[in-house]
């Protein structure tokens, strides 16, 4: 096996991707894509998806859900290079990237911390 350096832009988008799987309302939001079989969401979908999950909504109302995910988690998601999110676009869609299973693989080898 050939030792390969890993550049720090490597070492970031790992970084990046642990961040993003780090919040369980993140986790939840790409757990609605592998459950619908859906590549694309709406910011109001997620929201509603979200707030059927006890733990994830808190007491939060679906705008302030809304809110968060807006700000927040589908920014983050994007920037791991997970979804694509434009937060300045008017019909706010949420597409899911094919990521090669790697999510997946991820969330299998540690859970998925939400018990």
């Amino acid at each position: 096996m050939k030792n390969q350096k890993r550049t720090s832009s490597d070492a970031g988008a790992v970084d990046d991707l642990f961040a993003a799987l780090a919040n369980e309302r993140r986790r939840r939001v790409l757990e609605h894509f592998e459950e619908s079989g859906r590549e694309t969401a709406t910011l109001t979908e997620l929201a509603d998806h979200l707030s059927e999950r006890q733990s994830d909504a808190n007491g939060r109302s679906d705008e302030q859900i809304r809110l968060r995910l807006h700000h927040v988690d589908l920014p983050k998601l994007h920037e791991a290079g997970l979804i694509t999110y434009d937060a300045e676009a008017t019909a706010r869609r949420v597409r899911r990237r094919d990521d090669d299973g790697r999510v997946r693989t991820l969330l299998a080898a540690f859970g998925d911390g939400s018990n």
